[in-house]
């Protein structure tokens, strides 16, 4: 009589699947200002009650005017300290992705010089990065920035970019009230410049022509960046994306003044193609807008 094959049911490995994906959350920091201020409440009780037993009742109320006072200070710190660390906490998670990490870490971010308020902002923002991000792309800057100010609820912009460190700073921008003072697309293009060139750049001329930008004059230390023909390329096609018109040129790597041209406006009314004369390598635009 021949055995009927029997078959092994398969191993369920709802376990591993369970772990596959890693953690992101950060656990939350241990703070003591509980503890310290019932402390600092404990001890003013105990001199109010001691200083009467010591043939010193003078003190007594002093001790405990004191401890609560000293309760209620460590109290406000101790809360907002932890306010902060939380608000600290979310930022490290929302740039896991973009730092090119696996898990969060709060090594990668450094928030110090907070401004006044509750829980206030951190002046100066200090990330470092996986060795492995691309961090060549323009637009990753930005992109860095934008999670920044969107996690925070304030304006970050890019101070320092240290690629061999893998490090970048970022500082809290001006009030909203001075950059409103600019036109959009003058704020919109002054941003984006500095952005791609870095904190180097300095925009020293900006023109118009019926509320169009077609002038931007600037100079930069970028020399390292735009070496390579790749980076000016991409560079043009950011200022493209950001700008309306098409910019096309050649941004030499020597530092000193540039001429960064926009779309002249003969271009929208299909005029002659606007033939520049300033020297230093003009950065023009081939057609019109999008």
């Amino acid at each position: 009589m021949a055995r009927s094959a029997t078959r092994r049911p398969p191993v369920r490995r709802t376990q591993e699947r369970m772990f596959t994906a890693p953690a992101v959350a950060l656990l939350p920091q241990h703070n003591t200002w509980m503890r310290d201020s019932t402390v600092c409440a404990a001890a003013g009780i105990g001199g109010y009650g001691a200083a009467p037993l010591l043939a010193e009742p003078q003190w007594a109320i002093p001790a405990l005017a004191a401890g609560t006072v000293a309760a209620v200070l460590r109290g406000i710190a101790g809360r907002r300290s932890q306010a902060r660390a939380e608000l600290t906490d979310k930022l490290v998670e929302s740039l896991t992705p973009l730092l090119g990490l696996r898990a969060a870490d709060r090594r990668t971010v450094r928030a110090k010089s907070w401004t006044r308020g509750w829980p206030g902002h951190p002046g100066k923002l200090e990330l470092r990065y996986a060795p492995g991000v691309d961090d060549s792309d323009p637009l990753w800057l930005q992109e860095i920035a934008a999670a920044c100010s969107r996690r925070l609820l304030a304006r970050y912009t890019v101070l320092d970019h240290n690629a061999r460190r893998c490090r970048v700073r970022l500082a809290l921008a001006a009030p909203e009230a001075d950059v409103a003072a600019l036109p959009a697309v003058q704020a919109r293009a002054e941003r984006t410049v500095i952005e791609l060139l870095g904190p180097t750049t300095k925009i020293t001329k900006v023109s118009f022509d019926d509320d169009q930008l077609i002038d931007l004059a600037v100079s930069h230390e970028a020399g390292t960046k735009l070496a390579a023909p790749q980076y000016r390329h991409r560079i043009e096609r950011v200022i493209s994306t950001m700008l309306p018109g098409r910019w096309r040129g050649a941004l030499g790597p020597r530092g000193g003044h540039r001429a960064i041209r926009g779309p002249p406006r003969h271009a929208h009314q299909g005029g002659p193609p606007h033939s520049g004369s300033d020297q230093g390598q003009p950065l023009q635009a081939a057609d019109g807008g999008h």
